[in-house]
């Protein structure tokens, strides 16, 4: 699930605290990691920026700086973050639930709508299977390829559909 928030580094506290325990020689041993709720920019696109903007209207983005000339406004580009909990799912190694929690953490808030929204991500379609596998006659050696290195189900599934098409057309 992605989210969007209004301001670049907004962080929302944990969705679960820590857990720890003393151990018996007194070292402290976490035994639940906190679930850190923080928006960055690094990850964010321009669909990010489009549902933004289409969110909140442009007074709603404060604290923006001016030009120079003492007209043009920051881009609001500057002003978003997004927390996308999938990529912080790998990039923290969280678990499926783990990940769950954080979005109904999210959900569940009182701010989200003001402060932050939740957006569909939308992804740029996969350009190999639809003309490069095709207009080069390789769909068979793609579907190959795919299936025993990378094994993506979408891709798999869009090289098995051009491959039936090219069996049709050349029977």
């Amino acid at each position: 699930m992605r989210f969007i928030s209004k301001f670049p580094r907004l962080g929302l506290r944990t969705a679960r605290r820590e857990a720890t325990k003393v151990a018996a020689d007194g070292f402290v041993e976490i035994v639940q990691p906190s679930l850190i709720v923080q928006f960055e920019q690094h990850s964010l696109v321009q669909s990010d920026i489009d549902a933004a903007a289409e969110h909140w209207p442009e007074k709603a983005f404060t604290g923006r700086y001016v030009d120079e000339d003492r007209i043009t406004l920051q881009p609001v580009a500057e002003r978003i973050g997004v927390l996308d909990t999938v990529e912080e799912q790998k990039r923290r190694g969280w678990s499926d639930e783990e990940r769950e929690l954080v979005e109904q953490y999210m959900l569940g808030k009182d701010n989200i709508g003001t402060d932050f929204i939740a957006i569909e991500a939308k992804l740029a379609p996969l350009p190999w299977p639809t003309y490069a596998a095709k207009e080069l006659g390789l769909v068979s050696e793609a579907l190959a390829y795919e299936l025993e290195n990378e094994n993506r189900e979408t891709v798999v599934k869009a090289l098995e559909a051009a491959e039936q098409v090219e069996e049709l057309v050349s029977a």
